[in-house]
């Protein structure tokens, strides 16, 4: 995407609430790719208060990949087909400085 060879639209999110958190509490993602299709991708996202293993919230959003110049839908290039499948397990971003070790 750096390269400008490839774009997205997000055509559809849908979100399903389950319970709470608190103006202050740190949220914890789980993301992964949930579908893939011949020009759209969908990812899933759960919402967990950190440090809990309840969900609070799901996610869902479908994405259709266009070439940046036209804007036409386009085959997902197999490069990035490749990335969501393999997806990042065990990778852990910590924008809050909560985790100190990996789970």
């Amino acid at each position: 995407m750096t390269k400008g060879v490839l774009d997205y639209q997000s055509v559809k999110l849908t979100l399903e609430w389950k319970g709470s958190a608190r103006f202050d509490q740190v949220l914890e993602l789980s993301i992964r790719a949930k579908q893939l299709g011949n020009t759209s991708f969908t990812i899933s996202t759960e919402f967990r208060i950190a440090g809990e293993d309840a969900v609070i919230a799901t996610a869902e959003t479908v994405h259709v990949c266009v070439a940046p110049e036209t804007l036409q839908k386009m085959p997902l290039p197999a490069d990035f087909r490749t990335a969501l499948e393999r997806g990042a397990p065990g990778a852990i971003v910590d924008h809050a400085g909560y985790c100190t070790s990996p789970k």
